[in-house]
């Protein structure tokens, strides 16, 4: 779980320095990842019957497609749309005239966003949006622990060296 919403934040990250960039994001299990995750800040008429290739993260924020995006005959069943129809409307000039930011959009949906970087955090430790992954206890001597919390970038080296040390080199 931790993986996929580091992935998540690193995309509306992306997204948000790229704003030309749009990525939608499924998983196995779920479908619509996004959807899933904001469900309760979405428009009600947007049901998993539906909710095909409507959900996008472009401009650092979730877009969701409705009637009133791009083309009126695309959308006025509120069908599932093909990827292609959904990314032609989401580039449209009707969608974001020029001059007007993406997240400008009348697809933009602020509270979906905020729920979402609201996962993303909550999956993160707070540092450089990383997951935490792993923490371990060790006893060390006083020496080496002195070294590793001076420089706490050597830990990786040093795991590789007790991990690849030969058999028996530890031997009293």
């Amino acid at each position: 779980a931790h993986d996929e919403w580091l992935v998540v934040g690193i995309l509306l990250r992306l997204s948000a320095e790229q704003p030309d960039m749009t990525v939608t994001v499924r998983n196995s299990t779920e479908g619509e990842l996004l959807l899933v995750e904001a469900a309760y800040c979405l428009p009600e008429w947007l049901t998993p019957q539906n909710s095909s290739n409507r959900a996008f993260l472009r401009s650092g924020n979730l877009h969701v497609l409705d009637s009133t995006s791009g083309s009126e005959s695309l959308f006025r069943e509120r069908k599932p749309l093909s990827l292609p129809e959904a990314l032609a409307a989401l580039r449209s000039p009707l969608l974001t005239p020029p001059g007007a930011s993406p997240s400008q959009a009348p697809t933009a949906q602020p509270a979906a966003t905020t729920a979402l970087w609201r996962r993303v955090n909550a999956s993160c430790d707070g540092q450089n949006g990383c997951p935490v992954l792993h923490t371990a206890s060790a006893l060390l001597p006083l020496r080496a622990a002195r070294l590793l919390r001076a420089s706490p970038q050597l830990v990786p080296a040093v795991a590789a060296a007790f991990e690849s040390r030969a058999p028996g080199a530890m031997a009293a």
